[in-house]
């Protein structure tokens, strides 16, 4: 999209690149969702970014449901006390992959949510894709650079 928008090649890729970082960093994946909805300013980001649908219902249906497979997580770490842990023998305590998963983020992708987010998420993905293709066409149409 950022190729139709701006006259020139390296343009579009310094804001291609702005873009993929904004979406990277303000996904949940550098820094948890709790984190970044602290602050008005990184929220609008975590909010306004695609990557953060992708990566909520990728991990989500990934782990959020598997009870089958544990975790051990060391009293050392920082989520012990969020589990509710206690330590055993070794200085540990084993939990399954959902509720580490639950911890992990915050509590804010809890498990009750899954199937809402994931229409929700594929909502917005949806959007995204429509708007993307949208701004395209409308700058094939009517912005030309050539001189012509």
């Amino acid at each position: 999209m950022f190729c139709f928008l701006v006259p020139g090649e390296g343009t579009a890729i310094v804001l291609a690149n702005i873009f993929i970082g904004l979406n990277n960093a303000y996904s949940g994946f550098i820094a948890s969702p709790a984190l970044l909805t602290q602050n008005i300013f990184f929220a609008v980001q975590y909010y306004f970014v695609p990557g953060r649908y992708v990566y909520q219902g990728m991990v989500s249906s990934l782990f959020g449901y598997d009870y089958a497979r544990w975790v051990t997580v060391p009293q050392t770490s920082p989520l012990f006390d969020n589990l509710g842990c206690v330590a055993d023998g070794s200085g540990s305590c084993t939990v399954t992959v959902s509720a580490y998963f639950e911890a992990f983020f915050d509590y804010m992708w809890n498990l009750n949510d899954i199937p809402l987010n994931g229409w929700f998420n594929f909502v917005i993905l949806l959007i995204w894709s429509i708007s993307v293709r949208f701004i395209a066409s409308i700058a094939l149409k009517y912005l030309k650079y050539s001189g012509k």
